[in-house]
């Protein structure tokens, strides 16, 4: 069994730089080689094996700190061990990212070392998300980015904030520190007025 696992986990390693279709199975896509990366959820041993494949020196988690959970546990001590930056947004694939969240994440992106990794728990949503926000940021139409989002996508909410940007007359970082509270605010408003309650407050913490 143990020598099964090891072999599969090579193959995996070795097909990486072929992975360019939003709906495989695995959601390991090269969003700019060599630069951008997105992941669904690895294990500690796979992880390590990819950033050493690909020099990752930036991780960015879209399922939050969870200190109590064995997979956060191994992720963190994956890139303690390989000097591997690593940052925890509080992302749902059912809300949209508020504007906090989202512009410390714009800011991120564009201050870290690259290659960055990011990744939620699929792969599909948050992480299809992250993606397309990068491309935005980086001069992409909002056709261009919304090719993140794969076949598995189902119009998630989060992906509402792609329509909201469409048709700005301002780059990306700009309309995300300008317009884009005030969209925030009016996409959350149920009919009668009140805020939706389950949409999150995302946060960012740099890990240990």
């Amino acid at each position: 069994m143990r020598r099964t696992s090891v072999a599969c986990l090579l193959l995996i390693v070795a097909l990486l730089p072929l992975t360019g279709c939003p709906s495989i199975n695995w959601h390991f896509l090269t969003v700019e080689e060599g630069a951008f990366y997105r992941s669904a959820q690895m294990s500690g041993g796979l992880l390590k094996a990819v950033i050493k494949r690909l020099d990752i020196k930036t991780i960015i988690n879209f399922r939050g700190a969870n200190p109590d959970e064995e997979w956060y546990q191994d992720e963190i001590a994956a890139c303690e061990e390989l000097s591997v930056a690593h940052y925890d947004f509080s992302w749902s694939m059912s809300n949209l990212p508020d504007p906090e969240s989202l512009a410390r994440y714009v800011s991120l992106v564009d201050d870290v070392e690259r290659p960055i990794l990011v990744h939620c728990a699929g792969g599909t949503h948050r992480a299809g998300v992250a993606a397309a926000v990068y491309l935005l940021c980086k001069g992409a139409t909002v056709d261009e980015a919304r090719e993140q989002f794969g076949l598995f996508f189902n119009d998630a909410p989060i992906g509402t904030l792609l329509d909201l940007y469409k048709g700005a007359d301002m780059p990306f970082h700009q309309w995300v520190e300008q317009e884009y509270p005030e969209a925030y605010a009016r996409a959350i408003d149920t009919p009668d007025g009140e805020r939706d309650k389950k949409v999150p407050a995302g946060s960012v913490q740099p890990a240990s």
